[in-house]
């Protein structure tokens, strides 16, 4: 499942923007909308975890053994 950080309605232009997706499991897909749908401010806060997460990723952090990476 791929979320998208930023909105499809508040940035459309990166809605196949790779850097405004995330993958999440159905069930962790389903909780951050939970989440943003606690409002405006929740939701950025999420947006700001999200983000973090691909800045992870992107630096290969946390990563264990063999290039196996866990960041959640």
């Amino acid at each position: 499942m791929a979320h998208h950080i930023e909105t499809v309605e508040e940035a459309y232009c990166k809605r196949v923007d790779q850097n405004n997706l995330i993958p999440l499991s159905d069930k962790t897909h389903a909780q951050i909308h939970k989440w943003m749908n606690e409002g405006r401010e929740q939701e950025r806060k999420v947006q700001a975890i999200l983000k973090g997460f691909l800045r992870k990723w992107e630096r290969k952090e946390n990563a264990e053994g063999e290039g196996v990476l866990k960041l959640f």
